[in-house]
């Protein structure tokens, strides 16, 4: 298992541990959530494009594409387009937000246990 693997499993077990007794409405989780990641996210994603359209030659195969951008902004240059986002660390991101709006859905649910047996569909699903 390497490091990532490790910290997705890590990032699962606190989310539920820490959401367990909470009342927080999936909007208020993915608000909170968003408020974190987001702004730092676009700005350094904001900041590798500046450099990239000013000096295309300090990237050695990055060229600028509107619809990456685009799925760089929403978290789904991979999902979409097969690509990692601009920011190469952006990928872990965009499971990470995949995760989160999966965990926000799954608090939609009153009862724990349907809550966990549905996340736990959904991500073998997805895998």
């Amino acid at each position: 298992m390497n490091g990532v693997d490790l910290f997705f499993v890590l990032s699962g077990f606190d989310m539920v541990y820490t959401q367990m007794g909470r009342s927080l409405s999936p909007i208020q989780f993915m608000t909170n959530r968003i408020i974190r990641i987001v702004p730092l996210y676009w700005a350094l994603t904001v900041l590798i494009l500046i450099i990239l359209l000013g000096l295309p030659s300090v990237f050695r195969e990055a060229t600028f594409e509107l619809d990456r951008t685009f799925a760089s902004f929403l978290f789904l240059s991979m999902a979409l387009l097969d690509v990692h986002p601009y920011l190469g660390v952006g990928w872990t991101l965009e499971f990470e937000m995949l995760f989160y709006s999966i965990f926000a859905f799954s608090l939609l649910l009153q009862h724990s246990n349907r809550s966990l047996i549905l996340l736990a569909f959904i991500l073998v699903v997805l895998v």
